[in-house]
């Protein structure tokens, strides 16, 4: 039998801690939903939404440990380098460069991306990481594009 505190509904105190955390973590209201689990903030109960604000301030003490979370610089430099890296395909993977990126970054940080915004739950060091990893991806994919004899168009 459940108690009366699991059945009670969200407060509206928790919804406005949710996008505020949500805010300061640069989640979009698709972001907070799936987190949640729901796809309205009201249909969570006060104890549902309590874990959903204790996930949250865990996201934004993890993001304050490591420095901060991804920056825009740091995610023009990476699309730039995925669009870099395209371009020195010597084969068609058939997936589209936003794809091809959240594989990457599953499988070099072992951090679930998601096509909307691949970059939610990466952070500041991370990112650099991954700027670094996309840099080695394109220069190997520059050489074997010299090997094969493409050359890049727009140098």
């Amino acid at each position: 039998m459940r108690s009366e505190r699991e059945v009670k509904m969200i407060a509206n105190f928790q919804i406005k801690k949710m996008w505020s955390l949500a805010s300061k973590l640069n989640m979009t209201k698709d972001d907070l939903y799936a987190l949640a689990g729901v796809e309205h903030l009201h249909d969570l109960t006060y104890v549902q939404a309590n874990d959903v604000v204790s996930k949250l301030l865990d996201f934004e003490m993890s993001a304050l440990g490591e420095g901060v979370m991804i920056n825009k610089n740091q995610e023009k430099k990476i699309w730039a380098l995925m669009y870099e890296l395209k371009k020195y395909d010597t084969k068609d993977y058939g997936v589209s460069v936003g794809d091809r990126l959240c594989k990457i970054i599953e499988k070099e940080l072992k951090i679930t991306a998601r096509r909307k915004n691949p970059f939610i739950w990466i952070d500041y060091k991370a990112a650099n990481k991954l700027i670094e990893i996309l840099k080695k991806y394109v220069a190997n994919a520059k050489r074997k594009a010299e090997v094969c004899g493409k050359k890049s168009t727009g140098d």
